[in-house]
């Protein structure tokens, strides 16, 4: 059996996220484009079948 875990960059935004920081300050504060961003998050979402944001931090913490 898979497990899925969260990588290391995952773990940073969701740190942010849960800090209540939007994209533009997540993508500077990790130093990625916000594109870069959003294609972790997409990436994220599908990856364990969250709706959005706020359902992935309220899962992960």
């Amino acid at each position: 059996m898979f497990v899925k875990r969260h990588t290391i960059s995952e773990i940073e935004i969701v740190k942010c996220i849960s800090k209540g920081k939007l994209n533009r300050a997540i993508s500077e504060t990790l130093k990625i484009s916000e594109d870069t961003l959003k294609n972790y998050l997409d990436n994220i979402y599908t990856k364990f079948s969250f709706k959005n944001s706020i359902e992935w931090v309220n899962r992960s913490i």
